[in-house]
């Protein structure tokens, strides 16, 4: 396997951070939480903030973005609810991919959309 591009790993961290928080993506990096690499970080995503730039909202690729719009616009999705992206079992793997970016949720078998669902749409 080949080692990973700079674009790739950058990604990986951008990931972490939208899943763990910052100090949590340093340390699982191997920074600690005092270096100065964590201490950078945390004053990049605050500069971000303060200058609008979108920080910490998970990347979706166009279905998905599609299907978290669907979650919006419907209220939810579950198996039979009417609406789907191409099959069922496609839509069901699409919507488990939203969970883990945590921009939608599931409970026994009906997901919707989280409020960091609602932000990544309305960035």
């Amino acid at each position: 396997m080949s080692e990973p591009t700079l674009a790739e790993r950058e990604a990986a961290f951008e990931s972490a951070i939208i899943a763990y928080g910052i100090e949590n993506s340093c340390r699982w990096f191997g920074h600690k939480p005092d270096s100065q690499f964590t201490k950078d970080t945390k004053e990049w995503a605050k500069e971000a903030r303060q200058y609008g730039k979108p920080v910490n909202l998970p990347k979706l690729g166009a279905v998905q973005r599609s299907c978290l719009e669907g979650l919006k616009k419907h209220g939810g999705w579950c198996r039979g609810c009417g609406w789907y992206w191409d099959t069922w079992s496609n839509t069901h793997r699409i919507m488990d991919s939203l969970a883990s970016k945590k921009v939608a949720q599931v409970d026994k078998g009906q997901y919707t959309i989280t409020e960091l669902g609602r932000k990544v749409l309305e960035a």
